[in-house]
Order: structure tokens, then sequence, then C-alpha cells
């Protein structure tokens, strides 16, 4: 067995060697434009790291690792050893097997030449039986994801998503909401609605917006 496969590859060794020198720091000691540019080239080098892990993670799925450990599948062997989401878990292995189909959309990511958020955009438009077609959009897709034009990349994959499964007729932009949480326990709410959607929603703030009273259960 080669030294690789008994213990991990000194990459990985030098990486937690940065680790341990990135936890070591003291922000408050850094001047503001020194914080912002750790804050943004670490954030890059972290996109990256998901590029790798998604590959890494696909590789491992293939090759059944969980199952020495008896693990049910992959994602549920991330979350019980890597202490992962498996919601989380699931989302690299599709990004993984994603990156099989889009080669350039991978090394670019990888790279850091776009954003983990940019890459699962993209891996988000992979409809079954559309690999030839989506691999063809592929270098339009990756453009508008080196652009930094993240509202026109969502439109794009929506369309090509659309015509995949409607097989040709006009897509619709879909209805959508995120939900994610910033610093100091806030958390933000953002989305795109039609009319019949909007309605349901402001239908159901509107409910919930005064203070219920005892006789309330709801």
């Amino acid at each position: 067995m080669s030294e690789v496969g008994l213990r991990p590859p000194r990459v990985i060794e030098q990486l937690l060697s940065v680790a341990d020198e990135l936890a070591g720091m003291d922000p408050v000691e850094m001047s503001d434009g020194a914080l912002a540019d750790v804050l943004v080239d670490l954030r890059r080098q972290m996109d990256r790291l998901d590029g790798v892990f998604a590959s890494l993670a696909r590789t491992g799925h293939v090759r059944g690792v969980g199952a020495a450990d008896g693990a049910a599948s992959t994602a549920a062997w991330l979350r019980w050893r890597a202490g992962m989401r498996e919601g989380d878990a699931r989302a690299a292995l599709e990004a993984g097997a994603a990156c099989e189909v889009l080669p350039a959309m991978a090394g670019a990511w990888r790279a850091g030449d776009i954003s983990s958020s940019a890459a699962r955009t993209i891996v988000g438009a992979r409809v079954a039986g559309h690999d030839d077609e989506l691999a063809e959009c592929e270098p339009v897709l990756l453009e508008l994801a080196r652009s930094g034009d993240p509202r026109g990349l969502r439109r794009a994959c929506a369309h090509f998503r659309n015509l995949a499964r409607a097989d040709g007729t006009e897509p619709v932009v879909p209805d959508g909401l995120a939900v994610s949480r910033t610093f100091e326990n806030r958390w933000v709410l953002s989305g795109e609605l039609g009319d019949a959607a909007a309605e349901t929603v402001l239908t159901a703030l509107r409910t919930f917006a005064d203070v219920p009273s005892e006789e309330d259960r709801r």
C-alpha cells in the first residue's frame, strides 16, 4: 500500500498547519483594510476547498467509503463522521456528480474563479436526461458566474431547467424563497414570487401579524 493510502496526504498536513495559523490570528489587532482583505481572500479559498470537497465526496460515494462503517448512505456517513447536516452532504455529492458533467465549471470552482454559491446555482440547473444540453450551455453559465451577476445566473439556470422540464415550452420565472443566517443571530428572508404565491405569503403574514389571544391556538 502506498504512503498516501496509509495516512493523509502531506497536503492535508500542510492545510492543518495553515488552519492552525489562521485560527491563531487575532482580528482585533488587524487594521480595517487588512481585515477586509483577509475576509475576502479567506472566503475565496474556502470556496475553492468546497469544490475540492465535492469532487472527493463524489469519488468516495462511487467507491462506497461509508459501507465499511455500515452507513446507509454516503450522506449519512458524512453526517456521522464529518458532522455535516445531511442536506449539506447531499448537496456536496450532487455538486461532485455535476462536476463530472461540467468539467470547466469544476475547474473554475477549484481555481477560485467562481464562488461556491455560483457553482451550486449551476448545479441546480441540472435535470435528469439533459446533461448533454447543460454541457452545451456551460460556457454561457460560466461567463455569468465569473461576471459576478448572481441574478442573471439564477435566471439563466431557471430558464434552462424549465425548458428541460417542459420539453422546450417557454418557461416561467420560478417562485422561490431563501432564508439565511447572518451574524449576531440575525436572519434574512429574501425571494421572488409571482402574484399567486405572493398573495399566499401575504395572507399568512397578515394572519399572524397580530398578537394572538388566549383562545387563539394557531
